[in-house]
Order: C-alpha cells, then sequence, then structure tokens
C-alpha cells in the first residue's frame, strides 16, 4: 500500500512547460536566481531524491496564474532503517540511458559528515550507509573540528556554508593540526571558482549540491584506504 500526500498553494503558479524544471538543482521560476542562504533552488530536486529512496515519487502540476500542487507518494510502513530493501526495481537509469544495477559497491570506513540542514543529513546518510560506510553527522563547522580531532575518519565530508563556523574554516583548522584525512567539500554554490577555493582551504575533492550518487562513489573511492582498491576497479570496469 502507498500513501499520499498533496500541498496546494494559489502562489503565481509556473507554466506546465517548465514544471519539470523544479526538480532541477539551482532552478526558480525567476529564471535561476539563488539565495545566499538556505534557498538554493536545491529544496524539490532533495526531496525526490528522498522520495525515490523511500520507494516513492514526487510529481507536481501547475497553471501560471493559478496556483500548484506538489504530490508525494511513498509506501505505507516504510522502515528507514532498511534503506537497501526499498528500492522496487532496484535499477535506475544512467545518464546514457541504459540501466544499470542501483545497489552502490560495499565499502568499508568512517565517515565524517559536517551538514547543518537536516534533509540532506538524511540523504547523504542513507547514501554512504548502503556503501556500507559507518557514518557520523555533525551539524556546524566547531562541531567537525572537534569530531575530527576527537575520533579516526577515513574520509570527512565538509559542507560549505554552516553556521557557527563555516566549511572552509573548518577545513582550515583541521589542516593546521596536521591532519591529512581526505576532505571532499560539499557546497550547493556550484559557482566558477568555488573548487578552487575549497582547495586553497585544504579539501582534496569537491562535490555540488545535490548529491550525484555515481560522483559521489567515485569520491569516495578516490579517498578511501587501499582496502577498497578491489572494489574500486570493479567499478571502474564497470563503467569504462
Amino acid at each position: 500500500p502507498y500513501i499520499r500526500f498533496d500541498v496546494e498553494d494559489t502562489g503565481i503558479g509556473i507554466d506546465p512547460a517548465n514544471l519539470e524544471d523544479l526538480f532541477e538543482p539551482f532552478t526558480q521560476a525567476d529564471g535561476g536566481v539563488t539565495r545566499r542562504y538556505g534557498e538554493s533552488g536545491l529544496s524539490m530536486a532533495i526531496t525526490k531524491q528522498l522520495a525515490e529512496l523511500l520507494g516513492g515519487h514526487l510529481t507536481a502540476t501547475s497553471e501560471k496564474g493559478g496556483g500548484s500542487m506538489f504530490s508525494l507518494v511513498i509506501p505505507a510502513g516504510v522502515n528507514v532503517a532498511e534503506q537497501p530493501t526499498l528500492d522496487r526495481n532496484n535499477t535506475t537509469v544512467r545518464r546514457d540511458g541504459k540501466k544499470e544495477e542501483s545497489e552502490p559497491p560495499k565499502l568499508s570506513g568512517r565517515v565524517l559528515v559536517a551538514e547543518d540542514v537536516e534533509t540532506n543529513q538524511m540523504l547523504c546518510k542513507s547514501l554512504l550507509e548502503r556503501m556500507g560506510l559507518e557514518v557520523t553527522i555533525v551539524e556546524d563547522g566547531e562541531q567537525a573540528v572537534q569530531k575530527a580531532l576527537a575520533e579516526a575518519f577515513d574520509i570527512i565530508i565538509m559542507d560549505i556554508q554552516m553556521p557557527n563556523m563555516n566549511g572552509y574554516e573548518a577545513t582550515r583548522a583541521i589542516r593546521e593540526s596536521g591532519m591529512t584525512t581526505p576532505i571532499v567539500a560539499l557546497t550547493a554554490n556550484a559557482m566558477k571558482g568555488d573548487d578552487e577555493k575549497c582547495m586553497e582551504a585544504g579539501c582534496d575533492d569537491y562535490l555540488s549540491k545535490p548529491l550525484d550518487r555515481r560522483e559521489l562513489v567515485e569520491k569516495i573511492l578516490k579517498c578511501l584506504p587501499a582496502a577498497n582498491e578491489a572494489v574500486s576497479e570493479k567499478v571502474s570496469s564497470a563503467t569504462s
């Protein structure tokens, strides 16, 4: 059985021809304006990913000048602790149109994720745990530095825009301590030059939101210890 949630508004509405663009990152009705905090054009893309992780889907209907309706359909009685069993078809569609197995490679290691937005935390945690990784979540840069200095991690995923201490500052503090743990920056900006700023701060790699699972797997494989080399070779041969 499935359960459906409908959210209806009486706003300015959206041209039906542009509805699919709502689910793409950084797209706004006025032509792509992104805001500095929170409202970065990511909410619909992230919500759609979460719905699909739960085995459901998200759709929208609208009429310009006549408001919009958003419909979320998910299986009833979902146990979020058993995410790997939720894919109904166990396949995803690649960018070249071909289907591939949706189950990610099984890895080992500890990951520290610094992210202040709860929905992003849920998505990142679900993706990483499905790979077999042990995930620790912190909500700001100060907590990230404290946790990184107190415990051993194989990789750190560092959101750039966070309260108290941002990702740049947290990364610099970790590097100044002498720690060489791989750090992958995570940012909603995706602006030209952001990758260079992340590298200058001490990051080893860079990902933009919303997370693309295949890109996340590639970054993880590049940064994790040699224990995962066999998995890395298998993934590389399968995607070449």
